[in-house]
């Protein structure tokens, strides 16, 4: 429903910008282009001035749609996001961190499944679904429920002493590489280099290149989601 919503914005929008620049050329030809006339140019099947005008159209479009459809797009879901991350972290976390890891995971789309079987919003495989009790993995809300469920369930693992920033991103470590990959291969690793494991600094140079940019995707959204109020 909000994808329709969506494109049913961004076509009006665009609707409405092509109306809007038509009827500026009509109203302002003399007096903004005094040595053309925009609609005896088009015709005569002048090609530069057709180009000119799509690029135009196309321009206010873009500003357009970015300033009005975007914002909108991005608030998506924002009250599940606060309901559920204060349920289960209380104000230890700001909400939107958990929004801008449903943002990494699929960028806020319920429909959407990736080459591994992992589907829905916070992309979740089968079985972990079924282990959170989520039983329609393409409900969003759901999905957001269960998925801020399993960082806590996660989170809950990770007891040694460290600073919470750290343990949240050893929670979104396992989230995205498994929990069981981050204490039998990570954890060993960085005591090995480091004599100890609380930092998840420390971890970061024995995790596959996909979790090492997934922790730093969550936090460049979480840190635009903050810049949005």
């Amino acid at each position: 429903m909000d994808t329709l919503i969506n494109i049913t914005t961004m076509f009006a929008v665009a609707v409405a910008a092509l109306g809007l620049v038509f009827l500026a050329l009509r109203w302002l030809d003399d007096w903004v282009f005094p040595g053309i006339s925009f609609e005896r140019a088009l015709n005569e099947n002048n090609i530069a001035v057709g180009i000119f005008l799509a690029g135009l159209v196309f321009g206010i479009f873009f500003l357009v749609s970015h300033a009005v459809a975007a914002p909108g797009d991005l608030d998506r879901y924002d009250r599940e996001f606060r309901q559920w991350g204060r349920y289960e972290f209380g104000y230890q976390y700001d909400w939107r961190v958990f929004k801008a890891q449903g943002m990494t995971e699929s960028g806020l789309d319920p429909d959407v499944c990736s080459a591994v079987g992992a589907c829905g919003l916070m992309q979740f495989m089968p079985g972990t679904a079924l282990a959170m009790g989520l039983q329609n993995r393409f409900d969003a809300r759901a999905s957001i429920r269960a998925g801020i469920a399993y960082d806590k369930r996660l989170w809950d693992i990770f007891t040694a002493p460290r600073p919470l920033a750290d343990r949240l991103d050893f929670a979104f470590a396992a989230y995205n590489w498994g929990v069981g990959n981050v204490i039998n291969h990570a954890q060993p690793c960085a005591r090995e280099g480091f004599g100890f494991d609380h930092l998840y600094s420390h971890i970061e140079s024995c995790l596959p290149p996909e979790t090492r940019e997934y922790v730093p995707r969550i936090h460049r959204w979480h840190e635009r989601f903050r810049g949005r109020t």
